[in-house]
């Protein structure tokens, strides 16, 4: 069973919008997923919609699991798994072979 670890890695800021600061616009997350000896992870940037009609969370006060949710709403989390689960399947179980060339046997 593959457990995975969602984590963010950077997060990018204006200093000032819409009357507030310290507005997060993009996030570096992560993505590791293991299986026993097999793990593999995903990483890309994500940019979050700042929208001044939400409510606002001031930066020293924001959790990982609050940003995490911003990029959940932006990518597809299980197609990220997904993808995942797939690389370790192909890693347990090699889909593909580099086999000797039968003549040089």
């Amino acid at each position: 069973m593959i457990t995975y670890t969602w984590k963010i890695g950077r997060l990018t800021t204006l200093i000032q919008s819409n009357g507030q600061q310290n507005v997060v616009v993009k996030t570096r997350w992560m993505c590791t997923g293991e299986d026993g000896a097999y793990s593999y992870t995903l990483s890309d940037n994500c940019v979050i919609p700042f929208n001044a009609n939400d409510t606002f969370t001031n930066y020293d006060q924001l959790t990982e699991a609050e940003v995490l949710s911003w990029v959940w709403s932006v990518i597809d989390k299980a197609a990220t798994e997904n993808k995942i689960a797939e690389i370790i399947e192909n890693k347990k179980n090699p889909p593909v072979a580099n086999l000797p060339l039968p003549w040089t046997s």
